[in-house]
């Protein structure tokens, strides 16, 4: 059976269309959560930047921000950049909740490099992004692995959300390279 779909000879959308389709299904299955939907996230996170400004004293309540906007299919983001964007606590819970769907492997990845809770960090303590299933994004191979996107659906719906811990700090920045450099020194 095939798993994946493809746009023969075009972009298939995925990256973010399938992050936007899950955040929609959480939201008419009744999750509750502040769903946040922005602007230009591919040319450099417009949207996010923008509520990060101007609404700084709102996001500031959150505890955690949660993109649905990575390649592949078993990363929960715990660096982006340089820096560490959520604690390893949050990380393995959050990969323990997901993996309760024997059909999912979630492990915590520090090779995040940048979505739009990036500009969040410095203000939400748990700012992740998780893996939705698809690769070779921006390109006409773009596929979207189906038997993952639907198995993760299905899992989205069921976790305590609000049981997840929240441990980081947003106000201490941790490099990327932080546990090295102590082990250098």
């Amino acid at each position: 059976t095939m798993t994946t779909i493809t746009a023969k000879g075009d972009v298939l959308g995925a990256d973010d269309g399938a992050g936007v389709a899950l955040l929609m299904h959480m939201m008419s299955h009744g999750i509750p959560a502040y769903y946040l939907f922005t602007q230009g996230e591919e040319r450099g996170g417009i949207g996010a930047k923008f509520a990060a400004k101007n609404y700084g004293k709102v996001l500031v309540e959150m505890d955690r921000a949660i993109a649905f906007d990575r390649r592949g299919i078993d990363s929960v983001i715990t660096h982006q950049g340089w820096g560490r964007c959520c604690s390893d606590d949050f990380a393995d819970a959050l990969s323990d909740a997901l993996n309760v769907d024997l059909r999912l492997m979630y492990l915590p990845d520090n090779t995040g490099v940048y979505t739009d809770t990036a500009e969040f960090t410095d203000i939400i303590p748990e700012c992740t992004n998780i893996s939705v299933g698809y690769q070779s994004e921006h390109s006409d191979k773009e596929n979207l692995d189906i038997f993952h996107y639907d198995a993760l659906a299905e899992r989205v719906i069921n976790i305590d959300w609000d049981s997840l811990p929240t441990k980081r700090d947003p106000s201490a920045y941790e490099s990327k390279w932080a546990d090295d450099w102590s082990r250098l020194s």
